[in-house]
């Protein structure tokens, strides 16, 4: 069983040998939670930030400080620290397991479940220090701009999500980006969104799918209408199998989640998490964002709002993109020359996109739209860039094939 008290002195050890700035000190103290040694910190933080000389302070303070100096360590103060954290969050995790062991219930347990997930996700804290001193922002900085200089010429700074025209608006797929694929109904949003996980799979990138709508063999035939350029109602009945197996192949390849069973808002992104622990994930989508639940909801607007802003954080604390396909709401649809969409539900949804997309026709008028989708035929549409919190705002022509559910980019755009 590991000693805590013995790595309180080990980390005490090292501060007082170990060269450091009274910002790392600061930072290196904060990420810890003390239960013997709590005095000696306080005072060796204290006298680094005003900058008198350590030993001394420790000895008016009641200490030898000469104590610590037996111990035979040669770790960082940094990795000693995160050892301490990692048992305060163990410590965390017995806690709450053993006041919610006797709480099993013997119905409604996925809401039980849920309710435990947030709880040790509340109480159980990152290991990792955030950078906050500019010295340390601009060293990250560099060493992003140092890779992408050894890209070649062109490249764009995230993922392809596979339309040239797209990439060269919104620089790609880029991490901690939350996106809002948004759009009226039939207007293909869910299509749309599954065609840039088609070219995503096509990249052997891995993609997670929430699918509240959808059943996962409907997800499936969607996609495998996307890669084969077949009709995915026709793959899924059998009647058409040409270019199957061998897309088939690249699904599984791709190492795609698609994940039906969850809604409730605590449980997909506890759930994303978890499967970014199994394998990196590229690329999370959600579909769509007006059917997750919140417990304990007062309304749907509480409820959208809750789930932006969560979706917003979670996107930056796993450092992934993620893409949720919303509903525009009646005034929206209606108001064509809004700079910002009106999502149904709440305006926290805008508000924490980074990227906001809306899918709409651009036929003559909506009755020679629906006409053509009846018949088959293609239809011309447009992804309006709407919001781009980080680049450029504009339009990308499409051509949609309803019977396929292929989106492309005419070959006149370019």
């Amino acid at each position: 069983m590991i000693d805590k008290k013995t790595i309180e002195e080990e980390l005490i050890h090292r501060l007082l040998v170990y060269p450091q700035n009274s910002i790392a000190v600061s930072q290196i103290i904060k990420l810890v939670d003390f239960d013997f040694h709590a005095k000696a910190f306080e005072t060796i933080l204290n006298a680094f930030t005003s900058g008198k000389e350590v030993n001394h302070e420790m000895q008016k303070a009641g200490y030898k400080a000469t104590s610590f100096f037996d111990i035979n360590s040669y770790r960082s103060p940094e990795e000693i620290a995160k050892d301490l954290k990692e048992l305060a969050n163990s410590r965390n995790v017995k806690r709450i397991l053993g006041e919610y062991i006797n709480k099993i219930p013997e119905t409604n347990l996925e809401k039980f479940i849920a309710e435990l997930q947030v709880n040790l996700v509340n109480n159980v804290e990152s290991t990792e220090k955030e950078k906050t001193s500019i010295k340390e922002l601009i060293d990250e900085f560099m060493r992003e701009r140092e890779e992408y200089q050894l890209k070649p010429k062109g490249s764009i700074l995230g993922v392809s999500c596979g339309y040239e025209k797209l990439d060269n608006i919104i620089d790609g797929l880029r991490p901690e980006h939350l996106w809002i694929v948004g759009g009226y109904t039939n207007m293909g949003k869910t299509f749309a969104t599954l065609n840039i996980v088609a070219n995503l799979v096509m990249q052997k990138k891995r993609v997670v799918i929430y699918s509240l709508e959808m059943s996962k063999n409907d997800v499936i035939s969607r996609i495998l209408g996307i890669l084969t350029k077949q009709n995915g109602l026709a793959i899924m009945k059998g009647t058409q199998k040409n270019e199957i197996e061998k897309s088939l192949e690249t699904l599984v390849d791709s190492n795609l989640s698609i994940i039906t069973n969850k809604s409730e808002l605590s449980q997909i992104t506890f759930s994303m998490m978890e499967e970014d622990m199994k394998s990196p994930v590229d690329l999370f989508v959600v579909d769509f964002i007006q059917l997750v639940t919140l417990n304990n909801s007062k309304s749907e607007y509480e409820t959208t709002t809750e789930t932006a802003l969560r979706f917003q954080q979670t996107a930056k604390k796993l450092k992934k993109p993620i893409m949720v396909v919303s509903q525009i709401s009646n005034d929206g649809a209606k108001n064509q020359s809004d700079v910002v969409m009106s999502f149904k539900g709440s305006g926290a949804i805008a508000a924490a996109a980074d990227l906001a997309i809306e899918i709409v026709h651009d036929e003559e008028d909506a009755k020679t739209f629906k006409e053509k989708i009846q018949a088959g035929e293609i239809v011309n549409m447009k992804w309006r860039v709407m919001k781009n919190r980080h680049g450029k705002v504009g339009y990308v022509s499409m051509e949609f094939e309803g019977n396929t559910g292929i989106f492309k980019e005419p070959l006149s755009d370019f």
